[in-house]
């Protein structure tokens, strides 16, 4: 279940060297109206996304750790910038699929679904790069 929070607090606590080679970064964080924290691990030391006072969306990941996990908002994902690109094949297919995870994630579909998804994304944007590369 998604939940949105205000953060009261944010601290980081400390870090570790995946086998991969990168690097994790784990807050704390107390949301207000919370007596204990919860334990987040993210790409970046102190992202601008964990600082007090700012909303966090997040369904819980394991309840005895007291694990979360992010969760972006329609609306946060439609203010990001998009960065331009020519439309390859391989980054339509990379975009179907993160979308398809998305959906996942934001409760809208199964896990089963992701490829079926995936691919009907990538038939409605080659229709509309079709479309629209024609006028």
């Amino acid at each position: 279940m998604v939940q949105t929070k205000k953060i009261q607090k944010c601290a980081f606590t400390k870090s570790w060297n995946a086998p991969d080679g990168n690097t994790i970064y784990y807050h704390e964080v107390l949301f207000n109206g919370d007596e204990q924290p919860y334990v987040y691990g993210s790409k970046s030391k102190e992202p601008d996304f964990l600082q007090a006072g700012e909303e966090l969306s997040f369904t819980i990941k394991d309840a005895l750790k007291r694990t979360i996990t992010r969760v972006q908002t329609q609306e946060q994902l439609q203010t990001k910038t998009t960065t331009s690109y020519d439309g390859g094949v391989g980054a339509m297919v990379g975009n179907a699929i993160t979308n398809a995870c998305n959906l996942v994630v934001a409760g809208k579909a199964n896990m089963e679904e992701i490829e079926v998804i995936a691919e009907e994304i990538c038939r409605i944007s080659n229709s509309l790069k079709l479309k629209f590369s024609n006028k």
